[in-house]
């Protein structure tokens, strides 16, 4: 621990890195910093905190839900092919979106800023969502974006809010991902043109295993050799730096 520093969690997997403490402290004692894997997570200046228990209350993991409810789930798509293409997960985001702008709201989505690092940003019509389209399988900043849905909210505009529950999950959706696709453009092989029931294959089960395990013999020569070649030009370098430094 640092200077005054608090401790918001004990464990890593205790925080989801939603920032919604950063944004709703009214003394501005937590800050959002990045860690060596490159994920945001909260640190608290204990000389500046007030002990106001804000953070605690707005924190999904330590807050959970405690009503009865039954799971519900849905699925959608887009009836217009362009605008199913032209965003992701069957281009939902686009249509809820447009309802949105028709009655004076404001959405916020994750998009790039200048620097090419993704943020949740705030977009007003369908020219500024082009920006926030597409998934983005890293984290996003979510600086200050509480305090402008808050702001929204009390002037009564509707406010659509995308990639709330992907936060915590960036990394099973990463690792997934190919499932999803797979599964979710059934029952084609390739969509309009090749139906998954002609494409079913005659290979036995025996040379699926072959070549599994020759991609594993390959790929792991691969990482060896790889391994030797870094770890040579590493000691070679060290050798170089200590004779310049001999010198």
């Amino acid at each position: 621990m640092k200077g005054s520093e608090m401790k918001l969690y004990a464990k890593k997997e205790e925080c989801c890195g939603c920032g919604a403490c950063a944004d709703v402290c009214p003394a501005h004692a937590i800050r959002m910093d990045r860690d060596k894997e490159g994920f945001d997570y909260p640190c608290a200046d204990g000389s500046v905190c007030v002990h106001c228990g804000r953070c605690e209350e707005v924190c999904p993991l330590k807050n959970h839900f405690s009503g009865k409810c039954s799971n519900q789930y849905a699925g959608a798509r887009a009836k217009d092919e362009k605008v199913r293409y032209s965003s992701s997960s069957g281009g939902v985001f686009p249509v809820l979106a447009q309802y949105v702008f028709e009655r004076g709201g404001v959405v916020y989505g994750a998009g790039y800023n200048g620097c090419m690092e993704v943020v949740h940003r705030e977009a007003n019509n369908l020219k500024e969502l082009k920006m926030l389209k597409r998934t983005k399988y890293v984290q996003s900043n979510m600086q200050n974006v509480y305090r402008g849905i808050k702001k929204h909210l009390e002037e009564n505009r509707w406010v659509l809010f995308m990639g709330l529950l992907t936060i915590p999950v960036v990394w099973i959706v990463s690792e997934a991902g190919w499932v999803t696709a797979e599964m979710g453009r059934q029952p084609w092989t390739i969509e309009g043109l090749l139906p998954t029931r002609a494409a079913v294959s005659a290979i036995s089960p025996g040379s699926v295993q072959l070549t599994f395990w020759m991609f594993v013999v390959v790929f792991a020569g691969l990482l060896v050799a790889e391994i030797s070649i870094m770890t040579r030009e590493i000691a070679k370098a060290a050798r170089r730096d200590i004779l310049s430094s001999g010198h």
